[in-house]
């Protein structure tokens, strides 16, 4: 859970080259879902950091998923 008030600036999904997709969600505290960023083909060389233009807030409480996929 977020333990306070954030802005979130960035995310970088990092799952070298195995990753094949990364998703990030945020459920918030009652319950409703919002997606932050969907990398539906993911290439470690090439993916490196997403950025807002501008900050998302996040409320203490909310809850951050990151569900990703690999090829094994």
């Amino acid at each position: 859970n977020v333990p306070a008030d954030v802005r979130v600036l960035s995310y970088l999904p990092h799952m070298h080259v195995r990753g094949k997709s990364a998703r990030y969600e945020v459920v918030k505290s009652n319950g409703s879902r919002e997606l932050l960023l969907d990398v539906p083909r993911y290439d470690f060389n090439w993916q490196l950091l997403y950025e807002y233009r501008e900050p998302k807030a996040l409320s203490r409480g909310d809850r951050i998923e990151f569900t990703v996929h690999y090829d094994n």
